[in-house]
């Protein structure tokens, strides 16, 4: 953990800006979850849920989705799942998840779903299997392949060239797992390779105005790709331990304003009605 304390002083939000949302999990060599915020000064905080455990947790999402919340990540390291779910948008639909074990299984699986009009929002490799969710989105086109180190640049660089970003990365079987996506907004996107966590790149991109998209270990931990680009209304991040997240989550939801009761309306007034016709009434 001692690696990630000073990667945390290092990389700091300006005071004028806030933590809006978690994007994404990030498994450290210290068997470490550390949670990867997006920062903004205009965006307030969404409404999230973080939840740690051995087993992976289908019943929590189950949970979530019955209480209006969709998957927002999902990621495994050292025996243990995460999974970040977010208040459901106006722009989302349906969602569901999908575990397979091998590679032709998972573009099977992808296919079904683009055929399906659903759209890749997470991927991840853990515990021996491939975890898709994929969401009924309005979403530029989408393109996915798995790809290996060697032809991993020539083939991000096609995808460049014909208007595709990467928006996901994930990697298991000895294949990086990429999603591309077109009109995402970005701008500048670049990647990059390294042995240790890229503290001298993100904060080089930082002062570019770009912020970690997607970052993803080798199985092994033997090196890692990290992928950088300029985000609409987002410049900077944050990176928070597992307990700073669940304590900042906490804090955020308890003092979100309570909705003002609305006024009771006032009783109409009381008309006396007309007797019918035909009948007395004594005085």
């Amino acid at each position: 953990m001692r690696f990630f304390l000073i990667l945390l002083f290092i990389i700091q939000p300006t005071l004028s800006q806030n933590k809006t949302k978690v994007v994404d999990a990030l498994h450290d060599k210290n068997d470490e979850f550390i949670y990867l915020w997006h920062v903004s000064d205009n965006k307030v905080f969404a409404d999230q849920k973080v939840v740690v455990r051995r087993s992976f947790p289908k019943d929590a999402i189950s949970l979530a989705w019955d209480q209006g919340y969709y998957i927002t990540d999902i990621s495994y390291g050292d025996g243990y799942w995460s999974l970040v779910t977010t208040k459901k948008q106006s722009n989302e639909k349906r969602q569901r998840w999908s575990t397979v074990y091998n590679t032709t299984d998972l573009h099977e699986k992808v296919k079904e779903g683009y055929d399906e009009g659903f759209n890749i929002t997470d991927i991840c490799n853990g515990d021996g299997m491939w975890v898709l969710i994929m969401t009924e989105i309005s979403v530029g086109s989408e393109s996915f392949s798995t790809l290996s180190d060697s032809n991993f640049s020539s083939n991000v660089k096609e995808k460049w060239d014909e208007g595709y970003d990467i928006i996901d990365l994930s990697y298991g079987n000895e294949q990086w797992a990429v999603v591309f996506r077109k009109a995402t907004g970005f701008s500048g996107q670049s990647w990059f390779r390294r042995t240790e966590f890229p503290v001298d790149k993100i904060n080089q991109s930082l002062n570019e105005g770009k912020i970690l998209v997607s970052f993803e270990w080798k199985t092994d931990l033997s090196s890692s790709i990290g992928v950088v680009a300029k985000v609409p209304n987002f410049s900077s991040q944050s990176f928070e331990t597992y307990e700073d997240t669940m304590e900042y989550i906490s804090k955020s939801v308890q003092s979100e304003p309570k909705p003002k009761p609305k006024p009771k309306p006032k009783p109409k007034p009381k008309v006396k009605k007309a007797p019918p016709k035909g009948v007395k009434i004594d005085k």
